[in-house]
């Protein structure tokens, strides 16, 4: 299993991306419409969730781009980097579509209270995660090329 992990893992960003799309789409448009708000100082900023889970799914087919592309010219990544990029973003989009699902509402009586700072700061830790690891799969990606490219200079 973890020496596939490291020979197709594009295949794992495909599959995950086409699940994205096949869940998103049937839950969004056929069971609920929500839609996610981000407040901002005194701005609300609203996507559709079928938005969202159309942008993860693209994300996640170019991700498996890059990772085919290092498989189809052999440019062999790092094995740790490579473990922990791609079950860290999985595991965002995992914790994502979980979200509205765990408990991040705060049992106040009081009607006025804004519960929703708490979605808000899960998605926002969610996203920083996410983002931080495509860090990790641009620097694993710049220093296979570097060395791959260093390899064949000496040959």
């Amino acid at each position: 299993m973890i020496k596939q992990l490291h020979t197709k893992t594009h295949l794992y960003f495909w599959a995950t991306a086409a699940i994205t799309v096949l869940t998103g789409y049937d839950y969004y448009t056929n069971i609920s419409y929500e839609a996610l708000e981000i407040n901002v100082n005194d701005t609300y900023y609203v996507i559709s969730n079928l938005d969202i889970t159309i942008l993860i799914a693209y994300a996640l087919a170019f991700i498996g781009l890059i990772y085919y592309l290092h498989a189809v010219f052999r440019v062999p990544l790092i094995k740790f980097l490579t473990t922990i990029h791609t079950l860290a973003t999985i595991g965002c989009i995992i914790l994502y579509f979980l979200s509205p699902f765990l408990p991040l509402k705060n049992d106040k009586e009081f009607p006025l209270f804004d519960d929703e700072i708490y979605i808000d700061s899960f998605l926002i830790i969610i996203g920083s995660v996410f983002i931080f690891t495509q860090t990790l799969l641009l620097s694993n990606s710049i220093i296979s090329i570097i060395k791959r490219y260093r390899q064949n200079k000496k040959l």
